[in-house]
């Protein structure tokens, strides 16, 4: 079996399985995970707790603060390394996917092509907002709870130097959705709120967070379609589906302002 690195980083390096191991394994995979999952609930009863109400109202508002800390606390990182997925790289890798791009769903090659058009015209991607260090891939995933207490955030595999506001933008889009792919503005006001609670987002970041928003959409719809299109025979891992951010990036090119995210306009109030 052969595991594809993430798209865009050390796509070189591949992890291989002896085939006849692969061919056993993948049948008990559904039952081992459930069994993982279940003793790790068991374990730790917190996370049993469903990720919606007020106890996912919570864990959002611990995410929201906890990268903010971050970004502050990253300002004075000697350390720079440019974000190889940030607009510059979309082309490639849509160029990788785009004859295929149909069979995942038709007209898709043409749907991602107009954005790519609109997201790369002169002056549409902002040049001058703060910058700094950005986790751009602070998914659920990557975030440990203890109770209702944030304990870590792992994973900086794509760390880099962008737009602080475009890492707010990812986490939009990673946490303030339903499993219906439905916005939830509730959610989105949380964390809003709490992240702007340790650092306050400029004027300029708030006009430009729709707009970056998109962008974060594109950006994972991409690397999953590459990724989805490219699953080797026999693989273990199943590759993530890239229809969720076409419904996540369909919802972002509707937002007009920070009004439709659940918060007024250099407001921020709940």
């Amino acid at each position: 079996m052969t595991r594809p690195a993430r798209t865009g980083i050390r796509a070189d390096v591949r992890v291989r399985f002896p085939p006849e191991l692969a061919e056993v394994i993948k049948p008990e995979l559904p039952s081992l995970t459930e069994e993982i999952i279940a003793e790790v609930r068991r374990a730790i009863p917190e996370y049993a707790r469903p990720m919606n109400g007020p106890y996912g109202r919570v864990l959002r508002m611990g995410v929201g603060q906890a990268l903010a800390k971050m970004h502050l606390a990253g300002r004075d990182f000697p350390i720079v390394r440019a974000n190889a997925l940030s607009v510059s790289g979309w082309r490639p890798l849509f160029e990788q996917a785009a004859s295929r791009a149909d069979e995942v769903q038709h007209g898709l090659r043409a749907f991602i092509g107009a954005e790519l058009d609109h997201l790369e015209a002169a002056n549409v991607w902002p040049n001058n907002l703060p910058q700094g260090v950005i986790h751009a891939d602070l998914f659920p995933d990557n975030v440990f709870f203890l109770g209702e207490r944030l304990s870590g955030i792992i994973d900086f595999t794509f760390a880099c130097n962008d737009m602080l506001a475009y890492d707010v933008a990812i986490c939009l889009n990673a946490w303030c959705f339903e499993s219906d792919y439905s916005f939830n503005v509730t959610k989105a006001r949380a964390f809003l709120n709490a992240y702007s609670r340790e650092r306050e987002l400029s004027d300029a970041e708030q006009h430009a967070l729709p707009l970056l928003a998109r962008g974060a959409a594109l950006r994972f719809l991409l690397t999953r379609l590459v990724d989805c299109l490219n699953v080797p025979p026999g693989a273990l891992v199943r590759p993530k589906d890239p229809l969720e951010y076409v419904r996540k990036l369909r919802f972002q090119q509707s937002v007009a302002s920070m009004r439709d995210y659940g918060v007024a306009t250099s407001g921020l109030v709940a």
